[in-house]
């Protein structure tokens, strides 16, 4: 048998575990802190988005009807609800400037970003029209920048906040090219990433371009990944990291059964062959697929906590599950029965927080 340990953290978190040639798993014991159904509308289906602010955590829901989409406050007794939205979900926040900004919408036209301030909740103005929600924020020279997105051609853009904290402006457009789904941030020494997908249906190709910029005003190609190829494109960017000197790149399909679940690694770009990666495995830059293993639509969210890199996966059908990253081509599987996705995590009071979603009876932290 394996040699098996177990380790009492905090007190009261009980991890139990077993150490694999390869991959472990370990079984964590768990509690929810929230469960809730939304404000008349049916029930919220997701934790999308968690922040911490002020000292307390805050959570974006996500549901399939208006309204769905809420602010909540949680503050380890109780929830609050501090905005209750008028659209689908609440994708992305982030604190800057001292508030909390946080991105509403799921529809054509949806589109809003708003900030608390700790009493109040504000709306922003002059943001990109006909868009449909907030995918990322990030933080660059000081100034605060917006992946925003949608389901249709062309959707996928980079905005920037205006001096006075209300106003937006755009920051990088490719018209080019047809961008469209979840785009993702990342600030990297001194560097600003943003990954685009570009679904193109008469190539039957999925791509994610990466661009860069080093001012917020000139944009450079980094480069583009092949994610698949099929008669349904649809690949999202859900999430840009660094860790441990490299960048990774979490890919995916919203479409179920794809088995598109993927991470990607930038430093394994090939400059010479036309900002390409190279096809294959991990000559592409593949640390991680679950076309090898777990059989998931896509990598969903990924964070630090305590110096190391936790992601996971899923869309549909009990896929949800949590890994550990411990070294290139090497995962610690945290296996949750029966979830469908796990789609946000936040480290708060030194605890590792994941957000559940994608069914009415996954909505819970």
């Amino acid at each position: 048998t394996n040699p098996s340990s177990m380790l009492t953290v905090a007190g009261d978190v009980l991890i139990e575990g077993y150490s694999t040639v390869g991959n472990a798993t370990t079984t964590y014991q768990t509690s929810k802190i929230f469960e809730g159904s939304s404000d008349g509308n049916g029930g919220y289906e997701g934790v999308m988005s968690m922040v911490v602010y002020d000292g307390n955590l805050y959570l974006g829901t996500y549901g399939t009807s208006a309204g769905d989409g809420d602010l909540i406050e949680w503050d380890g007794v109780t929830e609050t609800v501090i905005h209750a939205g008028s659209q689908e979900g609440i994708y992305a926040m982030i604190v800057f400037d001292g508030n909390l900004y946080f991105g509403e919408g799921n529809g054509t036209g949806d589109n809003d970003i708003r900030y608390y301030d700790g009493s109040s909740v504000t709306a922003t103005t002059d943001f990109a029209s006909g868009s449909e929600y907030v995918s990322d924020f990030a933080i660059f020279n000081g100034q605060l920048y917006a992946a925003i997105s949608g389901a249709s051609s062309d959707m996928a853009e980079v905005w920037r906040l205006q001096s006075d904290g209300t106003t937006w402006e755009s920051a990088h457009n490719v018209d080019t090219e047809n961008f469209f789904n979840r785009t993702q941030l990342l600030v990297h020494e001194g560097t600003m990433y943003v990954a685009y997908p570009d679904n193109d249906t008469g190539q039957n190709d999925d791509e994610i371009h990466i661009y860069t910029t080093t001012d917020g005003d000139n944009w450079e190609l980094f480069g583009v990944v092949d994610v698949e190829n099929d008669s349904t494109p649809d690949a999202h960017a859900y999430e840009l990291i660094a860790y441990d000197n490299e960048i990774y790149l979490m890919v995916g399909a919203e479409l179920a059964g794809g088995d598109d679940a993927q991470i990607l690694g930038l430093s394994r770009i090939n400059h010479e062959d036309d900002n390409s990666f190279s096809a294959g495995g991990a000559e592409r830059g593949e640390y991680f697929s679950s076309q090898s293993g777990d059989a998931a639509d896509a990598v969903t969210a990924a964070h630090v906590h305590n110096g190391q890199l936790y992601f996971g996966e899923g869309i549909t059908d009990g896929e949800g599950d949590v890994f550990r990253f411990t070294s290139p081509g090497g995962v610690e599987v945290i296996d949750f029965d029966n979830i469908n996705s796990v789609r946000s995590f936040a480290t708060w009071n030194d605890e590792l927080y994941i957000g559940i979603g994608a069914s009415s009876g996954d909505r819970y932290v």
